[in-house]
């Protein structure tokens, strides 16, 4: 954020990235879908099928979460410092990122993207350090940025 401290207000937001894995990622509006009533038989599974869905949306946005929560902080910022045209060229990003942070926390994925990032920690670090060297302000190191953060506010704890 570029403040103007003499006039109070907020100049630049930072820039957005696309919280959106073209590989894997749901959109609305999609093809139209029938589905019949559950009979006796298949409601026992219903429990196993939720779940497996849960699982499947979980692995699906463990690239996607990462941009998706740093865009809602900056719209959010963007919302309280009134940047209008900021929030009107970057709707549609704030709009599928808080869908994406929302799906996120309704199917509980903090504790699967905890355990896959475990992994992660030791890379993302490595490039981390790799882009700060070069000074380099590629996507993939705000990108890379995004996780480290994700992963020190989601997984501090656990």
């Amino acid at each position: 954020v570029v403040y103007d401290f003499n006039q109070n207000v907020p100049l630049f937001m930072g820039k957005v990235n696309n919280p959106s894995n073209e590989i894997g990622v749901r959109r609305g509006g999609g093809a139209v879908t029938t589905t019949q009533q559950p009979t006796a038989s298949s409601t026992a599974n219903t429990a196993n099928i939720n779940n497996n869905n849960k699982q499947n949306d979980c692995r699906r946005q463990r690239d996607n979460i990462p941009n998706a929560l740093n865009n809602v902080q900056l719209c959010k910022q963007a919302t309280d410092g009134k940047l209008f045209d900021w929030l009107r060229t970057y709707r549609t990003v704030c709009e599928e990122s808080t869908r994406v942070s929302t799906n996120f926390e309704e199917n509980n994925c903090k504790a699967d993207w905890c355990q896959f990032a475990r992994s992660k920690v030791p890379e993302w670090n490595k490039m981390s350090s790799d882009c700060k060297r070069r000074g380099r302000q590629l996507d993939s190191c705000r990108t890379n940025d995004n996780r480290i953060k994700a992963y020190e506010t989601l997984c501090s704890s656990q």
